[in-house]
């Protein structure tokens, strides 16, 4: 197997491996409002190739080429914590940091296209108003594990609080209890 150094200009990376080339997004075109990622999210594909590929890679500032697995059920994961946290949360703060971190790690490499004059800003977005769907995915290595482990914290605290039926089994629960409890 034969891999090229990844080449990046204006937003764009590209390699190529044995007799395909793989090309992906490293950063957005614009800044995205929250609803805008959660409507994306909903009538977007994850890149293909991004995640049914062994690792992400780039270049460091030595030259050389880093790579990291990609982790499809913990970016799964994510998602769903943000929009858990956004469904529920009034923090306008809170929010604004959302945005910011997800405008750093959610990468959309393709937007959708809706029937009609829809924007993807607008709240009625599903898939039953979409002509073309989009596709997304996220860079790891802009998303501190920090984050990600905070964010997923602060989602199992709304869905506590929000008592979501059976998100959690008695055990799963009992063993919650004991990680967060502080000794």
């Amino acid at each position: 197997m034969s891999i090229s150094v990844p080449k990046e200009d204006n937003g764009k990376y590209w390699f190529e491996c044995d007799d395909h080339t793989y090309t992906y997004r490293t950063r957005n075109n614009r800044k995205y409002s929250n609803q805008e990622f959660m409507n994306i999210l909903l009538t977007s594909h994850k890149t293909y190739d991004y995640y049914n590929e062994p690792c992400t890679m780039w270049n460091d500032y030595d030259g050389n080429l880093v790579m990291f697995p990609r982790e499809e059920k913990a970016d799964d994961k994510f998602f769903k914590s943000v929009s858990i946290i956004l469904e529920h949360t009034s923090n306008e703060e809170k929010k604004q940091l959302i945005n910011d971190i997800l405008n750093n790690c959610l990468v959309i490499d393709k937007e959708p296209v809706l029937l009609g004059n829809g924007k993807i800003s607008d709240r009625n977005v599903d898939f039953t108003n979409v002509k073309n769907y989009g596709s997304y995915h996220i860079d790891r290595y802009k998303l501190p594990e920090t984050y990600r482990d905070a964010i997923n914290y602060a989602a199992h605290k709304y869905i506590k609080e929000y008592n979501y039926k059976n998100h959690y089994s008695a055990e799963d629960e009992k063993d919650l209890e004991l990680l967060t409890k502080l000794d």
